[in-house]
This record gives structure tokens, C-alpha cells and sequence, in this order.
């Protein structure tokens, strides 16, 4: 398969691969394109820098989407309390809008 490796190398123009060797895609592959739910995204370098961004990018989406659901968490935690303080109740009004 060295051959195939060598010549698609070379090749000059967009190519469309599978493959279940990622020694063979990171030989091959300089940009790749991950086609997930009907949209695209573009990595830039071979499979193994793909994969790693691609991890980090998940992680960091499920960090700010855990920490938005704190807050979430917090400002109805305060909405509740609010709602026996007279001085309150506009700021729990103004929080709820927020929702």
C-alpha cells in the first residue's frame, strides 16, 4: 500500500477517502473535512491533528455548556427566593426575562 500512499501524496486535487488505517490517512491527508450532522467542518493537517482538535473542541463545549447551565441553575435558584422580598421581586422579574 506504500505505492497508493506515494501517489496520493502527489495527487493535486480533492479526494474523498475512507480508510480504517490512520497510518494511511496521516500519510495521505493535509486537510480534513468532518461531515456530522448535516453540516461541515474544516481541520486543518493530518488525522491525528483532527482527532485532537476535535477532542478539545468537545470538551470545550461541554464545559461552557455545563457551566451556562449553572447559571441557569443559579438565576432560578434566586427567582425562587426572591419572590417573598418585596425589594426583590423586580430584579427576579428582570432575571426571569433573562430566561
Amino acid at each position: 500500500c506504500v505505492w497508493l500512499e506515494e501517489y496520493l501524496k502527489k495527487w493535486d486535487r480533492t479526494l474523498v477517502l475512507v480508510s480504517h488505517s490512520m497510518d494511511f490517512l496521516n500519510g495521505v491527508c493535509s486537510n480534513m473535512i468532518d461531515m456530522r450532522d448535516k453540516l461541515l467542518q474544516y481541520y486543518g493537517g493530518n488525522y491525528d491533528s483532527y482527532h485532537k482538535t476535535r477532542a478539545e473542541n468537545e470538551t470545550n463545549q461541554m464545559k461552557a455548556y455545563t457551566k451556562q447551565q449553572e447559571e441557569i441553575a443559579h438565576i432560578k435558584k434566586f427567582i425562587a427566593s426572591a419572590g417573598t422580598y418585596a425589594n426583590l421581586v423586580k430584579q427576579a422579574k428582570s432575571r426571569q426575562k433573562i430566561l
